[in-house]
């Protein structure tokens, strides 16, 4: 799970740096196959990531390449100011925690089936939930607990000025897998220099 997150990660960080490329380009890029890269970019789709803007067609008879960029969902700036004037109307209320748990709901849904579900299910649950949100999350095992891993901060341009999102994220991962979750890492640098966030259970 972890490698394919990764693998998928540095496809998208590629999309976001050239601004679009084709699975060919990708595959030259970094180095692997383009039926793998068309593995990850299927999914990138899926999660509504990233989009095809146009298919090239080759002066052989070779197939069509299909050239893919960034969804707009990923950087809206006009989004990204109404965020932060919302947020702050919402701190001026001073809502209490009740409050913040119904908003949650409204963002991730509520489950009916939740109780019949195991540990490891929920948390699956909680990944495709936190992805179709836009987090690139994927979780590892510890031995306290899960690790939920967010490969992007959709907040990531007003996270300074409004932290409490990070509370509302844990917030979420409570919610979603009905244990607690702190924040151990905050848009912090990999080893390959990709910034990622991090919560571990409590």
């Amino acid at each position: 799970m972890a490698v394919e997150f990764t693998s998928r990660r540095k496809i998208f960080e590629l999309l976001k740096k050239s601004k679009s490329a084709t699975a060919g380009e990708l595959a030259s890029m970094l180095d692997c196959t383009t039926s793998n890269i068309r593995h990850h970019l299927d999914q990138l789709l899926e999660d509504k990531l990233i989009k095809v803007i146009k298919v090239q067609r080759k002066m052989n008879r070779g197939r069509p390449a299909q050239v893919y960029a960034p969804s707009s969902l990923i950087a809206e700036d006009s989004l990204e100011t109404l965020t932060g004037i919302l947020l702050e109307m919402v701190i001026k209320e001073n809502i209490g925690n009740d409050s913040l748990i119904e908003i949650v709901h409204k963002i991730i849904g509520r489950d009916q089936e939740i109780g019949s579900l195991n540990s490891n299910q929920m948390i699956s649950l909680a990944i495709n939930r936190m992805n179709k949100l836009h987090y690139q999350a994927h979780w590892e095992a510890g031995r306290r607990g899960p690790s939920i891993i967010l490969g992007n901060c959709p907040y990531k341009s007003i996270i300074e000025e409004h932290p409490e999102l990070c509370q509302m994220d844990a917030l979420m991962l409570r919610e979603m897998i009905k244990i607690g979750f702190f924040q151990k890492a905050k848009l912090e640098e990999d080893e390959k220099g990709f910034r990622f966030c991090s919560f571990v259970a409590a």
